[in-house]
């Protein structure tokens, strides 16, 4: 009974160590991850500082740019002027000039009518009577070639 009894004994002590093995493999991870990964955090922080830096930086010289003169090409007289300005002196311009007509020749025979579903009672739902097609108005275009419009 001695021999069974130290068998027990033996197996228990092996599940007790390999218990005791398992908990501190399982602490030295939470340790390693704990301590150890604040590096990397540290450095992928750093990472995004610069990057957060790099950007304010491309913002400012962005904004500066946008919002400044300069000449571009003195033999082309073309020179740069603030974006907002820009935008209001086209605004001006386009509210000054005057709705004109297309130069767009227009193809008489493509202003036809749309061309009706007639509804039967094949496609029609059975609870819905069906309606009469819209009637729509002919259209008359007048056709001007764009070197008659050039002349006028």
């Amino acid at each position: 009974m001695t021999k069974e009894k130290d068998a027990t004994i033996n197996l228990g002590m092996a599940v007790l160590i390999a218990m005791v093995v398992v908990c501190a493999i399982g602490l030295l991870t939470l340790l390693i991850i704990k301590w150890g990964g604040s590096s990397d955090r540290k450095v992928v922080n750093e990472i995004a500082e610069e990057r957060e830096a790099k950007r304010a930086d491309l913002e400012t010289g962005m904004d500066e740019e946008l919002s400044s003169y300069r000449m571009i090409s003195e033999e082309k007289g073309t020179v740069q002027i603030p974006l907002a300005l820009s935008m209001q002196v086209t605004l001006d311009d386009l509210q000054q000039q005057q709705p004109q007509a297309s130069s767009v020749p227009v193809d008489p025979t493509a202003a036809v009518a749309a061309p009706t579903t007639e509804v039967t009672e094949e496609t029609a739902p059975a609870e819905v009577e069906a309606e009469p097609a819209a009637e729509t108005e002919a259209v008359e275009v007048e056709e001007t070639t764009a070197s008659e419009e050039a002349t006028e």
